[in-house]
């Protein structure tokens, strides 16, 4: 339907992340308080160190080690950061509403990085597939991945990669007859599907 955004939002993320997903929201509703301009930041090249608590804080999947990391501060104090491996963007996030933080992030990087493709992937559960940060910034949408699950009990999420069956065999309810799907169920494991992923890719532009 034109002018609906629908956002999809588990009870874990709810209930382990409430802060963030309540500010998430009033990102999207445009109601932030906080709000700074990238033109009055600076950016640096850190480490997964540096970073590793603030991505823990205000990204939804949290923390993941990658081989170049930078950070974006205002008066000293860090407010988005952006990490890649290879020529995968991996994590972007801020810690308030940073007006132009993608942007000169992204350019910082290219020429740090010197690359000239760059892939990265949205979450459809909160990102509106045609209008978002990657769009505005010049990516364009490669293709739509079909949704995927995960199990969760208790605070524990765990992704269906972590779940094949040759990696629980561990489990008190492990059989070679069982399935996945049983033997997780048997464990007290709900499974959850997310809304799918848009892979998006920037090329650089070849002068003429």
């Amino acid at each position: 339907l034109m002018g609906v955004r629908l956002v999809h939002i588990t009870d874990f993320d709810w209930d382990s992340k409430r802060t963030l997903v309540q500010k998430k929201i009033s990102h999207i509703l445009g109601v932030t308080n906080n709000r700074v301009f990238a033109r009055n930041t600076t950016v640096r090249k850190t480490t997964n160190a540096d970073i590793r608590s603030f991505v823990n804080e205000n990204h939804i999947y949290g923390h993941k080690n990658c081989q170049h990391c930078y950070c974006m501060e205002y008066e000293g104090n860090i407010v988005a950061i952006m990490t890649f491996t290879k020529n995968h963007l991996e994590r972007f996030c801020t810690s308030m509403s940073v007006v132009g933080g993608f942007s000169k992030l992204f350019k910082f990087a290219l020429n740090d990085l010197g690359l000239d493709e760059v892939v990265t992937f949205a979450d459809l559960s909160w990102s509106d597939i045609n209008d978002n940060v990657y769009v505005k910034n010049g990516f364009v949408l490669e293709k739509i991945n079909n949704p995927n699950y995960w199990w969760v009990k208790k605070g524990i999420k765990l992704s269906r990669q972590k779940c094949q069956k040759h990696k629980i065999t561990h489990l008190k309810s492990y059989s070679p007859e069982k399935s996945e799907t049983d033997i997780m169920q048997a464990e007290g494991y709900h499974k959850f599907y997310d809304a799918g992923h848009a892979k998006f890719i920037w090329r650089r532009k070849v002068r003429t």
